[in-house]
């Protein structure tokens, strides 16, 4: 090799080192050149993962090499159709940017099963209600000669008869667990107009109930207070409390202003009417001395949608809900819904608040509703999937999950169609729902995975 060829080998390695070694370093920072922008840009990080995991993963349209969860280094900032795909779950998909020098999350993406509900126990339920664990389920159900209250246990898949009654007996019937689900409370009107109020014990055993004699002149509602120690009754007299074992009610407060009462430990909160205004109260479920004043509100029709032991959802004939935290009576924010359920544990975490045709979220600390959903068909119920990043709704003929994740849109999932749902369960403890309601000539309680 000559002299002069030596000295042109040089001098292209010393270029190509000029050119590459730029390109190296900004590589290795995270630079890449777009070949659309005809430019270098600093690209930006996409993290996957879902549940359950091993998702195939497609990007705009191509499978990716790798599954849930992992991480994507170095892309173009550019918008991304992302779709996460497994055998027996309904597919995920979003359209996310990727933003220069930064890392867009997209965490426990839940992915719900692709089955049907399956039948669990047929009878024609006429009034159902889940207890607080979700294994047992109270019914109502309504036979050629009798109309009777049964508990199912879904661990054993045996049911058990609580009661019987003659089929035209009651109108309006109504089941509600105690707070312990240690006792079952049953009232409906009978002929005539009066009502009849009956407490069992919820053992799975047939057991006969546990009557309570009604104060006079009407009782306008019954319900538990948030520990199960007592049963409160709002008459047209003033409130009222019994025993879970039933026997004669006990005089908390004379009074025929009071709107709605709940109770909360041994203290009971009312709804007063005054003059001009309605003075939220506390006093003591024994009926010991005098209401204390907690909160002034506008004149108006409220009643106590929800009751723990931090807040008061107070809703009035408007729609309008008020969170009132009762430590100090202030309104911890305000929303346009009926019906509420907490996060967590009574009281703690956001709050989910629905009412015909809308689905909020609330986080107390900020006070501010977020609007989840709108619908076009009644809302019957809705509960948190246990990973809090997604909620269950029902409606008359559906029940559907919607994530919260608000980029892009929020994906919904019809989880089950059903004709005529009285009431649905989402179950934590086995990832299943639960739903009671018709499909085809099949009537009875029907599961499904989440």
């Amino acid at each position: 090799m000559t002299a002069r060829t030596r000295k042109i080998i040089a001098l292209l390695f010393l270029l190509g080192f000029v050119l590459t070694a730029p390109l190296v370093i900004l590589t290795t920072k995270g630079y890449r050149y777009n070949w659309k922008k005809g430019r270098l840009e600093k690209t930006g990080i996409l993290v996957l993962d879902s549940l359950p995991t091993e998702a195939d993963i497609y990007l705009n349209g191509s499978l990716y090499r790798k599954k849930t969860p992992t991480s994507l280094f170095r892309m173009l900032p550019e918008s991304y159709a992302i779709r996460l795909q497994k055998t027996g779950y309904l597919p995920w998909q979003k359209v996310l940017p990727i933003k220069s020098g930064e890392t867009t999350f997209t965490q426990e993406v839940i992915l719900f099963q692709d089955v049907v509900p399956q039948l669990l126990e047929a009878g024609d339920f006429t009034a159902a209600a889940f207890d607080p664990t979700g294994r047992r389920a109270a019914l109502l159900r309504r036979g050629d000669e009798w109309l009777e209250l049964v508990i199912y246990d879904r661990r054993t898949a045996v049911t058990s008869v609580l009661d019987r009654f003659s089929p035209d007996k009651y109108a309006s019937p109504e089941l509600s667990w105690s707070p312990d689900g240690g006792r079952l409370l049953f009232q409906a009107k009978v002929a005539g107009g009066e009502r009849e109020l009956l407490i069992y014990t919820a053992g799975g055993a047939e057991t006969g109930a546990l009557p309570v004699n009604l104060p006079p002149e009407g009782w306008r509602k019954a319900a538990w207070s948030d520990d199960g120690t007592a049963l409160i009754i709002l008459s047209d007299r003033g409130l009222f409390t019994a025993a879970p074992d039933g026997g004669d009610p006990i005089t908390v407060i004379l009074s025929p202003r009071i709107q709605d009462a709940a109770a909360v430990g041994r203290n009971a909160y009312l709804l007063e009417t005054e003059a001009d205004k309605v003075v939220l109260e506390r006093m003591n479920l024994d009926g010991r001395g005098l209401p204390e004043t907690v909160a002034d509100l506008p004149a108006g029709k409220y009643s106590v949608s929800d009751a723990n032991e931090r807040y008061l959802l107070l809703t009035d004939a408007g729609g309008a809900s008020r969170l009132i935290d009762r430590q100090n009576g202030r309104i911890a924010a305000t929303v346009n819904a009926r019906h509420a359920a907490w996060e967590k544990t009574p009281g703690e975490g956001r709050l989910l608040l629905w009412n015909d045709f809308e689905l909020y979220v609330l986080d107390p600390a900020a006070g501010t509703p977020q609007l989840i959903t709108r619908l076009g068909t009644a809302l019957t119920g809705a509960a948190w999937h246990v990973s809090g990043r997604d909620v269950i709704y029902g409606t008359a003929d559906s029940v559907s999950a919607i994530e919260l994740d608000d980029r892009d849109q929020r994906n919904a999932f019809e989880l089950a169609r059903l004709t005529g749902i009285r009431g649905f369960l989402a179950d934590p403890s086995t990832a299943t729902l639960l739903l009671i309601g018709s499909a085809g000539n099949s009537k009875g309680i029907f599961e499904r995975g989440l």
